[in-house]
């Protein structure tokens, strides 16, 4: 179920596992960046309240770069407020550019300092990373 889409992204809900699917379409400003992953986050703290078990997956095959400072926006910034509102399984897949796959690369890095209890996982395909998350939910 979507719950909100522009040209640059989409948040929708996926019943199924359960998981908030945010699905990247293309170049994103900073800005466009930064309020899509909030209203990702807006939409998990909604569900957040219907289920124990709540994941993340972020379909980044067709992400652009970002700067080094919307990376440590999303590790300083974002991931607390995510943390804090219960998220802790993220699974993404890979962007098919090199660029996309270099900002997820530094992202990846600058969580890993932070030491958030946050567990990604990187995927090739949305349907693996869907499967990593049904048998997370299973396990936890």
């Amino acid at each position: 179920m979507k719950h909100f889409e522009e040209k640059y992204g989409i948040v929708e809900y996926d019943a199924s596992i359960p998981c908030i699917v945010l699905t990247v379409s293309g170049f994103m400003t900073s800005e466009q960046f930064r309020f899509l992953l909030n209203k990702g986050l807006e939409h998990y703290i909604t569900k957040k309240k219907d289920h124990d078990k709540l994941l993340w997956v972020a379909d980044t095959r067709k992400h652009a770069v970002h700067s080094d400072e919307d990376m440590r926006w999303v590790a300083d910034d974002w991931n607390p407020r995510a943390l804090a509102a219960g998220l802790r399984y993220m699974a993404f897949v890979l962007p098919e550019n090199v660029f996309g796959d270099l900002t997820l690369k530094k992202y990846a890095q600058h969580t890993e300092k932070r030491n958030d209890d946050l567990v990604m996982e990187m995927f090739g395909d949305l349907q693996a990373a869907k499967a990593w998350c049904k048998e997370v939910v299973a396990q936890i």
